[in-house]
């Protein structure tokens, strides 16, 4: 197998890690900026990373598709316990959802680290070429990365409320972390593979960034046992630990309501066209908060599909037990997914039309 991607992308550490840990055998290698015109967008539509091309010939792209590939077929990193699988698929998508969104204000916000990517895209992107030259092709590259922040809501204020978000969630995990390796005990779940992508390949490899990771040596350990693929120290907990608690609270109070917010839109779009099969990549934007800070942001519509793997389990009674003990029920139930997604040919589609 081939495994393409940067090494400034969280996806692909994201891919690169579950590969390893799952003892698959692959290569990796770094697409040119030819290449991935010309080869990667020949095959998955799209100029995009990382993508996994099979000793088949077929291709696989987007992390989750991915996993669910091989997972299918011999489950490592999969709970079988209800809660154990809907915490894994939580924290998945809060890893590529809402930690993305961090890594992003840490990359192209934190004085150096812009210079530091742009020399690493061309570095990546165009080998061979004098470094002035790899920097001066790699820039209209940065600058369409850098368009994305308003996308994303992160203006000055909220990028620094997602700066604080983000230093407390470390200083939470490294306790969290104190009496056992992963986010769920002795062995790493998916959650632990996306919420570290973002972190490793922009916080802690961006280097005015990296302290922000190396204050806290229990997830800077953490992270290089989930990058490097180690082989697990035990099995998932069978109770969830009161240290999880706090990791989980702007999962439920600012991504989920985010989350609502884009499968409402979702909801009212498909009301509004009927017979429709797919629906646009996003649809205008609406109002998010996180902490006492409120922002505006775009409602991109693959949030939606993302969202269908922790919701598929939210219904298991030993879940739904767990939500209300905590207050967080209504967080997840009031989230009404009518019209589900699946993905093929490297899109989402609506399972059957609005």
């Amino acid at each position: 197998m081939i495994l393409r991607g940067w090494p400034v992308s969280p996806y692909t550490a994201k891919t690169r890690a579950y590969l390893r840990f799952c003892e698959l055998e692959f290569t990796e290698r770094q697409p040119t900026a030819f290449g991935l015109y010309f080869r990667v967008q020949k095959k998955v539509g799209k100029m995009v990373m990382p993508t996994l091309e099979l000793d088949d010939g077929r291709w696989l792209q987007d992390t989750s598709d991915i996993a669910d590939f091989f997972e299918n077929r011999d489950p490592k990193v999969t709970p079988e316990a209800p809660l154990n699988r809907f915490l894994s698929a939580l924290f998945e998508l809060f890893g590529d959802e809402w930690l993305i969104i961090c890594a992003m204000q840490a990359r192209w916000r934190t004085p150096g680290n812009p210079e530091f990517a742009i020399a690493e895209f061309g570095r990546t992107g165009f080998p061979g070429l004098p470094g002035r030259v790899q920097r001066r092709l790699a820039r209209p590259l940065a600058e369409r990365m850098q368009a994305h922040l308003p996308r994303m809501g992160l203006t000055p204020a909220m990028g620094t409320a997602f700066d604080q978000m983000l230093d407390q969630w470390l200083a939470d995990l490294d306790v969290h972390l104190e009496k056992r390796d992963y986010l769920l005990g002795g062995r790493p779940c998916l959650g632990d593979f996306a919420c570290m992508g973002p972190i490793y390949a922009h916080v802690w490899r961006d280097p005015a960034s990296r302290h922000r990771v190396e204050a806290h040596p229990r997830v800077l350990a953490w992270m290089n046992r989930v990058h490097e693929g180690e082989p697990a120290s035990g099995d998932w907990a069978a109770e969830v630990p009161a240290t999880l608690i706090p990791l989980l609270a702007p999962v439920f109070t600012q991504m989920l309501p985010w989350i609502r917010t884009v499968v409402d839109a979702v909801n009212a779009w498909c009301a509004e066209h009927p017979g429709s099969k797919r629906v646009p990549r996003a649809l205008g934007n609406a109002a998010f908060s996180v902490g006492d800070t409120n922002g505006e942001r775009v409602m991109v519509t693959f949030a939606h599909w993302m969202a269908q793997r922790p919701l598929a389990v939210a219904n298991e009674p030993s879940v739904q037990a767990w939500l209300s003990e905590h207050g967080w029920h209504e967080a997840v139930n009031s989230i009404e997914l009518r019209h589900p997604m699946v993905r093929r040919d490297y899109r989402e589609w609506l399972e059957t039309t609005c």
